[in-house]
């Protein structure tokens, strides 16, 4: 059997799902190119041109991030072009979080792709058919990316990690009570830690301070998800009025369940205080008022929400 060259395009914001995936293609026999870092723009459709030259398949690594790459969106068309042509046999996409259907390009869409939110084992047999190679027992198939690989450890890297682990989780336990599983084997401690480790490295991450915090909520530690959420609030832009409303929200709901309840009507009278649509803080603050038996107050509150 001839050993299949394959050139593997995808955002650097995926690299831990890339470098398991290249690794099992790899293991299976094929000879993957697929890091095009420290390419300068001058050079880079030189040197893609170059390894497409050298590839009988793309397969590409589908997320939001590759979707608003223009180096993927680069790559992935001039294998299309050299398809029609007959110099490739096909690009493969393979679905490695969930996106929005209607960002989805047009010419991306209508291609067959595999599902790895559904089963990554599953969908990397039928890539590794697709491309005429059988799966072979020392793959890392059954299993999520290792939380510890980023190809360079950067708060970017482990946000995307702990994002994608995170959807893994998601799509295998699609139910309500998925995070109770996830909580007995400690999957979403895993997907915490990189959230950690990001604001470790950058703590003005405001992204990996909102991830962090919401985990917190799932794992019920809900006094370090108020020092989360305040953490946010304090790199927050003034500008950034919306982040404020749900942060100021969501650290409202933490401290209820905390008992600190005039803390909480407090937290969402600063959600309220920002104006414009906002019937969450004006419920939240109804839901408290009522805990703390101030009756006629929760009902204006609840009023104020259906306003909107």
């Amino acid at each position: 059997m001839s050993q299949p060259k394959i050139f593997v395009s995808y955002s650097h914001q995926d690299s831990a799902f890339t470098q398991h995936l290249v690794s099992d293609l790899q293991a299976a026999g094929a000879e993957v190119w697929y890091d095009v870092s420290g390419i300068d723009h001058g050079d880079f459709m030189q040197r893609i041109d170059e390894a497409l030259r050298q590839c009988e398949w793309l397969v590409l690594v589908l997320t939001q991030a590759a979707i608003d790459s223009p180096y993927v969106r680069m790559e992935v068309s001039a294998a299309l072009h050299r398809v029609q042509q007959r110099y490739m046999q096909a690009v493969i996409p393979v679905l490695a979080e969930p996106c929005s259907p209607d960002s989805i390009p047009a010419l991306w869409d209508v291609l067959h792709r595999y599902d790895a939110t559904q089963g990554y084992g599953d969908a990397l047999s039928k890539l590794l058919q697709a491309v005429g190679l059988s799966r072979t027992t020392d793959l890392q198939a059954a299993s999520l990316p290792p939380v510890s690989a980023p190809l360079t450890e950067t708060a970017a890297n482990l946000l995307a990690q702990g994002r994608m682990l995170n959807s893994k989780l998601y799509a295998h336990n699609p139910d309500t009570q998925r995070y109770e599983r996830m909580k007995n084997n400690g999957l979403l401690e895993q997907v915490l830690a990189c959230f950690e480790r990001a604001v470790e490295l950058d703590p003005r991450n405001l992204d990996a301070w909102k991830e962090q915090a919401g985990i917190l909520i799932e794992l019920e530690r809900y006094s370090d998800a108020v020092k989360a959420y305040e953490a946010a609030l304090g790199i927050l832009s003034p500008s950034s009025k919306d982040d404020a409303k749900v942060l100021w929200n969501e650290k409202g709901r933490a401290l209820h369940h905390l008992g600190r309840d005039e803390e909480a009507v407090a937290a969402f009278e600063q959600s309220i205080g920002l104006r414009g649509y906002n019937p969450e803080a004006w419920r939240g603050k109804a839901e408290v008022l009522r805990a703390l038996g101030r009756e006629a107050e929760a009902r204006k509150a609840e009023r104020q929400a259906d306003k909107w």
